[in-house]
């Protein structure tokens, strides 16, 4: 079971297609790894952003493996260029959707992708400066908006 989150760059959009695909591609993978660098502090053994399920009598142990198996992985998708942050672990998946604890019926959520894919969106116009600067040095006005959809 893959948990995913996708990031992407509509490279048609009048401010990202002035610069061109090159720059669209390089601002989807600039924001996948903000993403991914929040998401793995958000899973990091003993951080996130809580309450943390495990309690001193649970069995259950943070070995961080769920935090070494984020990765970004780039993908063109036509004129979106896209970065998902992903993981092959089931259990990230359970942590981000919630289970019901089958023992106490109490059901328990961890979301650690969702947190970090919207921390992400509301950096987006830094990111994106940030980003365009890189890549046009000498473009001392430059102005760069993502456009988002949906909410």
């Amino acid at each position: 079971m893959r948990l995913n989150s996708r990031i992407e760059v509509n490279s048609r959009t009048r401010e990202v297609a002035a610069r061109g695909d090159i720059f669209a591609r390089a601002l989807a993978l600039s924001m996948a790894h903000e993403g991914a660098r929040e998401a793995r502090q958000n899973v990091a053994p003993g951080k996130g952003p809580g309450p943390h399920p495990h309690k001193p009598e649970s069995h259950h142990i943070d070995t961080g493996d769920l935090m070494r198996s984020i990765e970004v992985v780039p993908e063109e998708r036509g004129f979106l260029k896209t970065a998902n942050i992903t993981t092959d672990l089931d259990y990230g998946t359970y942590l981000e959707a919630g289970w019901t604890d089958p023992r106490t019926g109490r059901f328990w959520r961890y979301p650690w992708l969702w947190p970090a894919a919207q921390k992400v969106r509301a950096d987006a116009d830094e990111i994106a400066r940030s980003t365009a600067r890189e890549y046009f040095i000498n473009d001392d006005g430059l102005r760069v908006f993502v456009e988002r959809s949906g909410s």
